[in-house]
């Protein structure tokens, strides 16, 4: 293997090519020279990382490839072998980390990218066979993508942000944020299996119970889907800004911008305010991030409990209901509509009226929801995280009940006391 002459030279590429090492004292840069990859420590520490930041400000660490194998006492190196798989060994020569596809193909090299991105591709073919988005650390970057990809039903590949165990340890935390494929395309926090915070679902232009998001100047959302797979994007809108989105170690998110050279300002923060605990209310109840109430013709399972902000019973219909009564709906305005963990969407569903049959013809959905572009949302088990958002821009949930009765026709109207008819 060979070892490039000075770091100054390998400074100004941004190539790592078969049988190259790259050592601690150098980096590659991306070809605007606004991302370096290469080896650090964390603040007090001799532990050693091999990682991608953001060179200004201050050094900003936006990927770390070996979290959870930290090079104990330094000297680590990054070689690519002749068949294209990238290898990390500690001061030793022992491997300690790897990434990429063994192949044949001796035309492999690792290129960092503009994105701040690694990938591994094939200059003869231009296949990508790995990239740093594929292991993400605890930060998305513009454009990069936060998903999953499905092959045969099988989710391959997961593209999750994983918190850091401290602002100064990178090695792996407790939080991880999520595009989940077992709902209908929302972002979920969660802690090992519990979820802390979900988003409600995509409704074409930003998450349901996220829409401050969707009305900020500074960065675009997109949403990708098709094939069982989904992809997660930001667009930075305003060019004078550099933007990160990052996990923190306390299990909430920070989007964060700079213009390059003062510190990183947060500009917005998830959860939103008002989103309160997760499943606050229990099932069927609505919260307003800190109490509960229960729709129309619903009243608290457990009243007592209610009354002592326990609301973890949540709420139960007043007269049940079943497939051989005449049902209608009520409806709950301007809400995040709830988990859709229990949920079926139907895009070719294209107004409320037919959403609504599409609902009432099926014994076990319980509620539905008309999302514009796209279609009809309809869920087929208890409602949970119901939320009532501070802005006017929730949609509309529409649960299923027993018809409500017609009120009673007006009592005809007496004669006023004291009062006659004249001629």
């Amino acid at each position: 293997m060979r070892k490039l002459s000075t770091s100054e030279d390998f400074f100004k590429d941004d190539t790592l090519s078969a049988n190259e090492v790259l050592t601690e004292n150098q980096t590659l840069a991306s070809p605007s020279k606004q991302f370096e990859l290469g080896f650090f420590n964390p603040s007090n520490s001799t532990n050693q990382y091999l990682g991608i930041w953001y060179k200004s400000p201050s050094k900003t660490i936006v990927w770390v490839a070996n979290g959870d194998t930290p090079i104990s006492g330094g000297n680590g190196s990054l070689h690519l072998t002749q068949g294209g798989v990238l290898v990390l060994q500690d001061g030793n020569g022992t491997d300690i980390w790897s990434r990429g596809k063994q192949s044949t193909n001796a035309s492999q090299v690792a290129i960092l990218l503009n994105l701040g991105t690694l990938i591994i591709n094939d200059t003869s073919t231009g296949v990508t066979s790995w990239q740093s988005n594929y292991d993400l650390s605890n930060t998305l970057l513009p454009q990069v993508y936060l998903g999953y990809i499905m092959l045969a039903n099988i989710v391959n590949i997961k593209m999750q942000l994983t918190s850091w165990k401290s602002e100064t340890d990178p090695s792996p935390g407790g939080y991880v944020y999520k595009l989940d494929p077992a709902r209908l395309y929302e972002l979920v926090i969660v802690n090992g299996e519990v979820v802390t915070f979900r988003s409600g679902p995509w409704n074409g232009s930003h998450w349901n119970g996220m829409p401050e998001l969707g009305d900020n100047s500074l960065v675009e959302f997109k949403l990708q889907q098709g094939d069982g797979s989904a992809y997660f994007s930001y667009y930075p809108l305003n060019p004078a800004y550099i933007f990160r989105l990052v996990m923190n170690p306390a299990g909430n998110l920070s989007f964060l911008r700079s213009n390059g050279t003062s510190n990183w300002e947060e500009f917005q923060r998830i959860p939103p305010a008002n989103s309160g605990p997760y499943a606050l209310c229990g099932p069927y109840g609505t919260s307003n991030g800190t109490t509960c109430t229960c729709p129309d013709v619903f009243i608290p399972k457990s009243p007592n409990d209610w009354n002592n902000m326990n609301f973890s019973h949540g709420c139960v219909r007043a007269k049940p209901f079943n497939c051989t009564t005449a049902t209608g709906f009520v409806n709950i305005s301007n809400v995040k509509l709830p988990d859709t963990i229990n949920a079926k969407g139907n895009s070719s569903i294209l107004n409320l009226e037919n959403c609504k049959m599409w609902c009432l013809v099926n014994c076990s959905c319980t509620a539905f929801a008309f999302l514009g572009s796209q279609g009809c949302v309809g869920w087929f088990g208890d409602l949970i995280d119901t939320v009532k958002l501070l802005s006017d821009k929730g949609e509309s949930l529409y649960i299923r009940v027993v018809a409500l009765s017609p009120p009673p026709p007006p009592s005809p109207a007496a004669p006023a006391s004291g009062i006659t008819a004249t001629d």
